[in-house]
């Protein structure tokens, strides 16, 4: 199992009334650093609840639905949660599949948006990194340069139909 190195600072939030300091209301919030990363093949935000800050909410799995891997291995759902994520750059919001995970991931498919309606973002990858930008980037990026290839999302996973023959090497040795 990977080990999980938690990192946590706390912040104070007050709030304050016209009173002196010995009547603020104080809310201590836990802060943990987290490694997402971003996958085009997972169908929901999954995190570990190792992962999560100690103060956060969990709203447990009574579906008794649970995710299958890729090798088509059980894994346990244990329920959902909110937190917010903070870059350099931005703060959003993010709702989470608390789950028994090895690594936290973040779905293009719900980073984008549900299908067929006006997307929340556009995720875009190039061999360096991976960019979330304002919906419509990727229409507009499509109106002036053909695609190289194209996958059509089916559900939570991007699809591509394709024909495929084996690679023939010219000349001898063949």
């Amino acid at each position: 199992e990977i080990a999980r190195t938690r990192h946590t600072t706390t912040a104070v939030g007050c709030i304050e009334e016209d009173c002196d300091m010995e009547q603020v209301i104080a809310a201590a919030v836990e802060v943990v650093k987290v490694r997402v990363a971003m996958d085009r093949a997972a169908t929901d935000n999954v995190i570990n609840p190792d992962e999560l800050p100690g103060d956060a909410v969990l709203v447990p799995n009574t579906s008794g639905t649970q995710f299958v891997g890729a090798n088509n291995a059980h894994i346990e759902k244990h329920g959902q949660t909110s937190t917010i994520l903070e870059s350099a750059d931005n703060k959003v919001s993010c709702d989470w599949a608390v789950s028994d995970v090895n690594q936290a991931l973040h779905s293009v498919a719900k980073v984008a948006g549900p299908p067929k309606v006006p997307g929340k973002q556009d995720v875009l990858f190039d061999n360096d990194q991976c960019v979330v930008m304002p919906p419509g980037i990727v229409k507009e990026l499509l109106k002036r340069i053909q695609p190289v290839m194209k996958y059509e999302r089916d559900g939570n996973l991007y699809i591509a139909q394709l024909r495929m023959s084996s690679f023939t090497r010219q000349g001898p040795g063949r």
